[in-house]
């Protein structure tokens, strides 16, 4: 029996084409193939973790949640800079007790 074309005329896979098996376990989204470089350590650490999930979809998950937690920075670097625009900014001496309130 013939293996079903699995590829399209510009190289592309074609998620029909391919056994169920294979299609459940890929999301019919677009894709882009990108190549990396990292320090060997922790390359060693992310293997060590990744276990089924595979390295494409650890690293797309750990983009996405920096992506997310820069989307959240700027809404509440937005929300100061509003709240300095109503209220003014703090004060030297604010600022000072806020951080002894809170060091970090």
């Amino acid at each position: 029996m013939a293996r079903p074309r699995t590829r399209c005329h510009d190289g592309h896979v074609n998620l029909r084409q391919l056994p169920d098996s294979y299609r459940s376990r890929i999301p019919d989204v677009a894709v882009r193939k990108w190549s990396i470089s990292i320090e060997e350590s922790l390359a060693q650490r992310v293997e060590g973790r990744i276990g089924s999930r595979g390295l494409s979809a650890y690293v797309a998950q750990a983009l996405q949640n920096e992506l997310d937690r820069d989307d959240e920075r700027r809404r509440v670097r937005e929300y100061l800079d509003e709240l300095d625009e109503e209220f003014g900014p703090l004060s030297e001496e604010e600022i000072e007790a806020a951080r002894a309130e809170w060091p970090f």
